[in-house]
């Protein structure tokens, strides 16, 4: 059974600060991450910052 997927567009600032953060993670691995990989990143850290406040 194929796994649910999302579709998600940004756009203005919000696109932006994806990019800046994409360019981060780039220079910080030495390689490209898909965009796929940056969402996961950024799950990552909502998902740590929400286990420090419950």
């Amino acid at each position: 059974m194929p796994k649910p997927s999302e579709s998600i567009t940004a756009y203005g600032g919000k696109a932006e600060r994806f990019r800046e953060v994409k360019e981060f993670l780039t220079e910080q691995r030495g390689w490209e991450p898909t965009n796929s990989e940056v969402l996961g990143v950024l799950l990552s850290e909502f998902d740590e910052t929400e286990h420090r406040r419950g």
